[in-house]
């Protein structure tokens, strides 16, 4: 989409790029409480919007530098190698968090094997959590459920 008659079909496409560039901003946090108890969020918390902020702020500035020498273009492809980075070490490293910590709670026991826990956690048709109907999931209300017992009261 670099050619004069593409800057439609550009411009959707930044339009869709920015708008699923927001999942970061849901599914990060979401990942975090999760992983972390209530008196460890805040540092984990911390960590993620100074990474995210320093993306927002280093990720045109380098851009910058790059299409001062360079093509506009290329600014992108460096992103592909980052972005293609971070891929492979969510592969390697991202374990699931869908483990509910309500007394009594079913929790499904992952594989011990390397390549049969990724199965089960990345590839769909797994069952890595028990079925939410999508009108709880919509409300959010399994997630207050599952958070309630988390909240400090005075």
């Amino acid at each position: 989409m670099t050619k004069p008659n593409q800057y439609a079909p550009y411009l959707v496409s930044r339009y869709f790029s920015g708008f699923s560039g927001q999942v970061v901003s849901v599914l990060g946090p979401r990942c975090l409480t999760d992983m972390f108890f209530l008196h460890q969020r805040g540092r984990a918390f911390t960590v993620l919007h100074f990474a995210l902020n320093f993306g927002a702020s280093a990720g045109p500035t380098f851009s910058g530098f790059i299409s001062a020498n360079h093509s506009w273009t290329i600014e992108y492809w460096w992103s592909v190698g980052l972005l293609s980075a971070v891929l492979i070490l969510v592969f390697l490293t991202l374990e699931e968090t869908g483990y509910d910590r309500t007394p009594g709670a079913q929790n499904i026991v992952l594989p011990d094997n390397f390549i049969k826990n990724r199965i089960q956690t990345f590839l769909p048709g797994s069952k890595t959590m028990g079925a939410v109907p999508i009108s709880q999931v919509v409300s959010g209300l399994p997630y207050r459920k599952l958070y309630s017992s988390h909240v400090l009261t005075r």
